[in-house]
């Protein structure tokens, strides 16, 4: 067994939950159906399967085996009462499960994050139908990065950052710095970038054009952006 849940297998036990049919579920035995939150009834029905089973086991030598389970004839109701709330609950249980999971991988990876020098950056959304995401440095005031979702994950941000730009324009949590409603900002002390260029400033600005970067900027008192 691994170590951690994959992303893809949280995935794919949250598929198979919303697949599953809503509850209250239930059981049916090939003639009639109990409701198994309304009636437990069923576990006579069940334990009287459990004993025909166990007599089929007798005969195949099954207790000659150490680490086989007792049979309790008076328990059986009982424990067949604790399996079926079980199976029951699973379909809240196994969503609420996997919110959860998520949830505390979301704040161990934010925690790693913030120790990581090169994933302290701002994340920027560059618009809210394209994917693009530009890492922003509030102190070098400029780009640090420029990626898709799929290789901002793979270069290291958590998923909750991405989910927040997604959502916001930024992953900023404090005074909305790069959110959908931000202007936009002073850039490598040259002049102002609009927010709606960040995207194509960050793109020339890392490639080494600096020029045409700059160009995209308004100027400081009217001055060419590029001097």
């Amino acid at each position: 067994m691994p170590d951690h849940l994959t992303e893809q297998q949280l995935t794919d036990i949250e598929t198979r939950a919303n697949a599953a049919t809503k509850g209250p579920w239930g059981f049916y035995d090939g003639d009639t159906y109990a409701d198994v939150a309304a009636d437990l009834q069923m576990t006579s029905r069940a334990s009287y399967s459990y004993r025909q089973k166990i007599a089929q086991l007798e005969d195949e030598n099954y207790w000659d085996d150490p680490d086989h389970e007792e049979y309790d004839e008076q328990r059986a109701p009982e424990q067949m009462a604790a399996n079926a709330a079980f199976i029951a609950h699973a379909r809240e249980d196994v969503p609420t499960l996997v919110v959860e999971v998520r949830r505390l991988r979301d704040e161990l990876a934010e925690e790693k994050a913030s120790h990581n020098p090169r994933l302290r950056c701002l994340i920027v959304k560059t618009a809210k139908d394209r994917d693009q995401y530009v890492g922003w440095s509030t102190i070098a005031d400029g780009p640090t990065g420029v990626w898709s979702r799929q290789t901002a994950l793979a270069y290291g941000f958590p998923p909750s950052r991405l989910n927040r730009a997604d959502l916001n324009g930024s992953s900023d949590l404090s005074c909305g710095d790069g959110h959908w409603d931000d202007k936009g900002w002073v850039a490598d002390q040259r002049g102002w970038l609009r927010r709606d260029r960040i995207g194509e400033y960050a793109v020339e600005y890392l490639h080494g054009d600096r020029q045409a970067a700059y160009a995209l900027l308004e100027p400081f008192d009217d001055e060419p952006a590029g001097q």
